[in-house]
């Protein structure tokens, strides 16, 4: 009897280690990247489906990165288009150690000679000129051979009147490069200011992350400014900022759809850097906020950018932050506030004065106490 168990066993692993090899050889038929997995809600896709999707998950609604030549196969016609300005040599203007052999290996690791790509085509028939930021390479941080590429991509489109179009993901300013990285700032806001002028497109395409020197230059100067579904929009990183308040942020802090609810695209402006900030609390939970400024052509302290997260409006903090602010400045307080608001501040002793104006779209009045 025992021999007939022993036997019996013995078959049925036999048949146990055939079946499990079967199987792995099995696993090893299916070719290498013919599925994607979603890194949000973890569903494996098709990566031809999700090629054919926009590398835009169809469960979760979720934008995968995509390189930047990806990026260019997609929006010019037909995938067709020049790449400009691809033969730059390498800098090292610090003399940073290892900072060339970091390069080296990263050009042979992506193909690519920076962090953005620079491409001239046809969108719908018309001449397009389009700068695409590469996180892979040194998480897109603005070196001086990034801002020259970048500059002499703006200079190029408008000396030929071409409309502008620059996809944004960056860290911010390379640590290796210094202060020759935060020149780079200037010398592309001042091109586009030149493009401005001559009447041309600028759009900007804000992905995940932006962050730092970039945001606050020529990612936040478009004429129209497109943000990515859930891209990290902001000047310095959360880590940083709580490392720095020693409190936790909000899940949505500095995301896309924080300033869709808000209504307003274009957050960002050299202002940020001159005004003082005033946030409120919950306990450990910041719920509110706004800045505030000195204002000389108005001679008056102006407050602006009022917000207050969602499950916290209609309890009056709205209210506090402005009284707040207002107990904290001298002489005349203006704001600029929307039409629909009026009311509201109307109740904290504001009154309007002057013309009705249009903000991105939205009505305004100016208002003062």
């Amino acid at each position: 009897m025992m021999e007939q168990l022993f036997k019996e066993r013995k078959e049925k692993l036999h048949l146990f280690k055939s079946l499990r090899k079967k199987r792995e050889n099995e696993r090893k038929e299916v070719p290498e990247g013919l599925y994607t997995k979603c890194p949000k809600c973890k569903e494996l896709i098709l990566t031809s489906k999700l090629k054919k999707n926009m590398s835009v998950c169809p469960h979760c609604g979720n934008h995968l990165k995509i390189t930047a030549y990806e990026r260019l196969e997609m929006i010019y016609d037909q995938g067709k288009y020049k790449e400009l300005y691809k033969s730059t040599q390498r800098v090292n203007p610090l003399e940073f150690p290892g900072y060339d052999e970091k390069l080296e290996f990263l050009q042979q690791k992506t193909g690519l000679n920076e962090a953005v790509v620079v491409a001239s085509g046809k969108i719908n028939g018309t001449k397009v000129i389009t700068c695409v930021m590469d996180s892979r390479f040194l998480m897109g941080s603005m070196s001086s051979i990034v801002g020259d590429k970048i500059t002499k991509a703006i200079e190029h489109a408008t000396k030929r009147k071409y409309p502008l179009i620059i996809f944004t993901a960056s860290g911010g300013a390379r640590m290796q490069e210094g202060i020759y990285s935060l020149m780079q700032m200037t010398k592309t806001s001042a091109a586009l200011a030149r493009h401005h002028q001559a009447g041309l497109l600028y759009i900007s395409y804000i992905t995940h992350p932006t962050t730092g020197g970039v945001t606050a230059s020529f990612a936040s100067l478009g004429d129209i400014i497109i943000g990515e579904p859930q891209a990290l929009i902001g000047f310095a990183g959360r880590r940083v900022i709580e490392s720095t308040l020693k409190q936790k942020l909000p899940e949505n802090f500095q995301r896309t759809e924080f300033m869709e609810e808000q209504g307003f695209k274009d957050e960002f402006d050299d202002l940020d850097q001159e005004c003082r900030h005033l946030v409120v609390f919950d306990q450990n939970k910041p719920i509110g906020t706004c800045r505030y400024y000195y204002d000389d052509s108005l001679h008056a302290n102006v407050i602006g950018r009022i917000a207050v997260i969602k499950e916290y409006r209609g309890k009056k903090v709205g209210q506090y932050i402005v009284q707040s602010a207002c107990s904290l400045l001298k002489g005349t307080v203006c704001l600029h506030a929307q039409l629909q608001a009026k009311g509201f501040y109307e109740k904290l002793g504001f009154k309007a004065y002057g013309e009705i104006d249009y903000d991105e779209d939205c009505p305004h009045t100016w208002m003062k106490k």
